[in-house]
């Protein structure tokens, strides 16, 4: 549990940093508005990429679940 969580904070901050669409725009939103909601988005995509990594790392390790998704 505690590597799931580091991976899923490193995840946030790529995503935090690298600011994807549409992050970047969110940015630009009026007062801490901007700041509070591209951070939001950077949390979805995050979470997004977590959840694909954790159900690509089921399927490789040929316990079954390959084809089961996590979401």
């Amino acid at each position: 549990m505690g590597a799931g969580a580091l991976w899923g904070f490193l995840l946030f901050r790529a995503a935090d940093i690298v600011k994807p669409y549409p992050a970047n725009r969110l940015e630009r939103l009026h007062g801490g508005v901007g700041v509070m909601a591209d951070d939001a988005m950077a949390a979805v995509y995050a979470n997004l990429a977590l959840r694909v990594t954790l159900a690509v790392a089921a399927g490789s390790l040929g316990n079954g679940t390959g084809n089961r998704v996590i979401w």
